[in-house]
């Protein structure tokens, strides 16, 4: 059955764990959290230099 084959590579394969590191870093720096800040603080920067 392919769907099996494809679960099994997907469980085994050290490359594909490494991706899924790297995504779910990506998802921490564009969480809520960090995003707004990173904004307010930007907002804030630019009303100070008016």
């Amino acid at each position: 059955n392919a769907l099996a084959d494809k679960i099994i590579e997907a469980w085994t394969n050290p490359d594909l764990e490494a991706i899924g590191q790297a995504a779910l870093r990506k998802t921490e720096e564009l969480s809520p959290e960090r995003t707004v800040q990173d904004l307010l603080n930007y907002y804030e920067e630019v009303i100070k230099s008016k």
